[in-house]
């Protein structure tokens, strides 16, 4: 059997740009399909803070939000990441949605307009 992916609508890069509502940029949409995983079963399933712990990239994230990372429980962390993974899928890094995030009380659409204004 084989797939395709139509995720993109069949739309180019420029089309895409035009498309979005949320204002994200051609550099952005262009780094989420050079990350696109086409052999998904081999994907890293790892939550983000874990595959690509922010904590080594300095200036990311403050001690504070690693601390905030730390004392989230089960659930919480399990919403944060479909929250992270709305983040990434419009072409952010895990860390850069991570900390926007934090920064934002968990707002997905607050933590998208800091991304943008930034």
């Amino acid at each position: 059997m084989t797939g395709c992916v139509l995720a993109d609508g069949g739309c180019t890069d420029e089309e895409l740009v035009e498309r979005n509502g949320h204002g994200v940029a051609l550099a952005s949409i262009q780094a989420m399909r050079a990350r696109y995983e086409h052999d998904w079963q081999s994907g890293d399933t790892r939550p983000p803070w874990e595959r690509s712990p922010h904590r080594n990239h300095p200036g990311l994230a403050s001690n504070k939000e690693e601390d905030a990372l730390a004392k989230l429980s089960g659930e919480e962390r399990e919403a944060l990441t479909e929250k992270i993974e709305t983040l990434t899928s419009m072409g952010f890094s895990d860390d850069v949605a991570i900390s926007a995030l934090l920064q934002c009380d968990g707002d997905v659409d607050s933590a998208l307009d800091h991304l943008l204004e930034n």
